[in-house]
């Protein structure tokens, strides 16, 4: 008999955990306490590089991308991008080593683009880039899970229990759920006081990530512009006729639901500074843009763990910002930890 599986979180990470599980014949029930990829997936940039800033998520990242370039085109807004990559001369030793092989970096004679020649300042071209609508691919899959899953929206889960034979889920209508294990994909919502007696140790932390847009229409041929150092990109919405620039927010420990979509004046001048280092001409143009948060993990790799005495929730999430970045690579992770304890069930 298969075995089943509720996923708690309907965004980019749980939706692809329970793709993954279903295809593999486990009988899957997704909870999405609001409209699946209404959370921090929608909001998401949606850009993938090819780099990961340690061993392990340089890993997953490989994983990721081959995983993406076999869907590429499976909806309308996934497309390859070109890439550009600006860091000093003096953090190129260090900084290099963090790109896939598959990025095959190439020096450039100069910025090029959009960006101004800057002193000590060096450029590269990068392959393996791609931007996608994370709204429109979580939706994507969300309609297209195989036959079996079940989907339930509006489900707010208020109790989740680990118990020898299994799990129960409580739900705010009053529904009760069992099943042999749950996958808990949270978000950036880990912290509820429906998952803390869990998820408490984990050491997780919510920061709050800010982008805003410049009304100027990218080419198609335009490339994203990666500025490394101050972990800051700008990404040409070609479907949006306009640019998007993200910047690392310092604004931590906020809470999910509290954070609103409207962006301050120290976000405002935060975002300015750091892009008139590099396309001065675009500082005073930051029009409109999105604000949202994610989980981040204290040593910045995404977290994939048994919770509980019995072991049969298992975390999944931690992100760090790269949620979609890191999906499929989260969910083979996952799933490794479910398969051979359900392989040893059914050898027993």
């Amino acid at each position: 008999m298969s075995q089943n599986v509720i996923v708690i979180g309907g965004g980019i990470i749980g939706l692809t955990i329970a793709q993954r599980l279903a295809e593999n014949g486990f009988r899957i029930t997704v909870l999405e306490r609001d409209l699946a990829g209404l959370g921090a997936s929608v909001r998401s940039a949606g850009l993938h590089f090819p780099v990961g800033r340690s061993t392990r998520v340089r890993s997953m990242t490989r994983f990721s991308q081959a995983h993406y370039e076999h869907r590429m085109g499976a909806i309308d807004r996934m497309r390859p991008l070109p890439m550009r990559v600006h860091m000093s001369e003096a953090a190129v030793e260090r900084i290099l080593p963090w790109f896939l092989p598959e990025a095959e970096m190439t020096r450039l004679p100069g910025p090029g683009g959009l960006v101004a020649p800057v002193s000590g300042l060096t450029s590269w071209a990068a392959q393996g880039a791609h931007h996608t609508d994370v709204g429109a691919y979580t939706a994507h899959l969300f309609q297209s899970m195989p036959p079996g899953v079940e989907r339930r929206e509006g489900c707010r889960v208020t109790e989740l229990r680990d118990m020898a034979g299994g799990v129960e889920v409580g739900l705010a209508d009053g529904t009760e759920l069992h099943a042999d294990h749950a996958v808990l994909a949270p978000g950036p919502w880990f912290g509820g006081a429906e998952f803390r007696p869990l998820t408490a140790g984990l050491g997780l932390r919510v920061k709050r990530i800010v982008a805003f847009h410049i009304d100027v229409a990218p080419e198609e041929t335009d490339a994203a512009e990666y500025f490394v150092e101050d972990d800051a990109f700008l990404l040409p919405l070609v479907w949006a006729r306009r640019w998007l620039f993200s910047y690392t927010c310092e604004e931590w420990d906020v809470t999910p639901d509290a954070v609103g979509p409207g962006l301050s004046a120290a976000h405002r001048k935060a975002a300015s500074e750091i892009l008139s280092c590099y396309v001065p001409d675009w500082a005073g143009s930051l029009s409109a843009g999105r604000v949202f948060c994610d989980a981040y993990s204290a040593d910045r790799k995404p977290v994939i763990q048994r919770l509980g005495a019995h072991g049969n929730v298992i975390f999944a999430g931690g992100a760090n910002g790269a949620g979609y970045r890191l999906a499929p690579s989260i969910a083979e992770h996952t799933a490794t930890l479910i398969e051979p304890h359900f392989a040893e069930e059914r050898v027993a």
